[in-house]
């Protein structure tokens, strides 16, 4: 299965046209990146605020989700299901006792469509166990090359010390600015 792409273009036209940033995450990245062959939905990151982004998309239908679990902490959940996107602000998720942050990074484009950080997405789903999935990005990344800037920034945060030594480990493979 695979969501309409046009509709996913036209939210990030729209952005574009509001000088919003977002990029493409989830399922859809993997997509993107020749992954993978199902996307559930169009997940989009922005570190924008919720009412930016609320006025950004006037006259589309939204509904904002609350909270359903502990594990996600961001800032907010945006559905929009006309289009199968789903907007996450401020993305978050629970890291133990505290939560690390992962901001939206644009790590490159496709079909016209920006698209997140492969480095930050293996740090969510490995957050978020679904360890099947970080391991596809992971192998990416070791094809690929890695972000120092993607890096640096996740590091910041108070994630787990075996997935440190893992971030560690892609980082002696190579790395790409």
């Amino acid at each position: 299965m695979t969501p309409n792409l046009e509709q996913l273009q036209g939210i990030i036209s729209k952005f574009r046209e509001c000088r919003l940033k977002a990029a493409l995450g989830g399922s859809g990245l993997l997509y993107a990146l020749g992954l993978t062959e199902v996307v559930h939905d169009w997940d989009l990151t922005t570190n924008e605020p919720l009412h930016e982004v609320m006025r950004c998309l006037n006259g589309f239908h939204v509904i904002e989700k609350r909270r359903v679990s502990e594990t996600f902490r961001s800032e907010y959940i945006l559905v929009l299901p006309d289009e199968d996107v789903e907007i996450i602000g401020g993305y978050a998720i629970r890291c133990g006792r505290d939560t690390c942050h992962l901001p939206t990074i644009i790590g490159g484009s496709w079909r016209e469509v920006p698209t997140a950080s492969p480095e930050v997405w293996a740090v969510a789903y490995y957050l978020m166990g679904r360890l099947d999935k970080a391991e596809l990005l992971f192998g990416y990344l070791q094809r690929a090359g890695v972000s120092r800037y993607a890096l640096e920034v996740l590091l910041e945060e108070p994630l787990p010390r075996n997935l440190r030594h893992r971030l560690d480990a892609i980082t002696v493979m190579g790395s790409c600015e």
